[in-house]
């Protein structure tokens, strides 16, 4: 089945490639046969996405594009549906079609979508991502064991926000 997007993609609006693992939650997605989500740290899925939330709240114009490798199991479907209804309302787009294994093709696979699709106003949250030194700008790097838990994290992406929604 393919997930019927709301809003469509813009090149120039912020966009965040948002991963969910050290960014919304600490800990990876475990899916069992019924399609439940626990992590492999024994938090709550999604536990930080109330920060997300707050963040982006004054500007909504900022999209999502999902980037977590929960796509790969779940779909873009059920993973969207695990957001709360702030943040599945922005999701414009995921990544599922370019999923890789390792960090260096995950970053890359950003890059060639932000490239192939023209955003100029994006940045990607993931814990694990490998920068490209030409793209360091575009990478906001978060602590995997305190996610957006971590206040200097949600203060760099709330002022990457102010500026890229000037």
């Amino acid at each position: 089945m393919t997930y019927e997007f709301e809003r469509d993609l813009s090149s120039f609006v912020p966009t965040l490639f948002l991963s969910f693992g050290g960014v919304l939650h600490i800990g990876h997605g475990l899916v069992d046969d019924e399609g439940i989500v626990t992590l492999d740290s024994g938090h709550t899925p999604l536990e930080f996405a109330f920060f997300l939330e707050d963040i982006i709240a004054p500007w909504p114009q900022v999209q999502i594009i999902l980037t977590t490798t929960l796509l790969r199991t779940l779909g873009a479907e059920k993973t969207i549906a695990l957001l709360p209804d702030e943040l599945r309302q922005r999701v414009v787009d995921t990544t599922r079609s370019r999923m890789v294994e390792n960090i260096k093709s995950k970053t890359l696979s950003t890059i060639v979508y932000s490239t192939e699709r023209r955003l100029t106003n994006w940045l990607a949250v993931d814990d694990g991502a490998w920068t490209v030194p030409r793209y360091a700008e575009h990478y906001l790097c978060t602590d995997s064991e305190a996610a957006l838990d971590d206040s200097i994290m949600r203060r760099r992406l709330r002022i990457w926000l102010e500026h890229a929604c000037e």
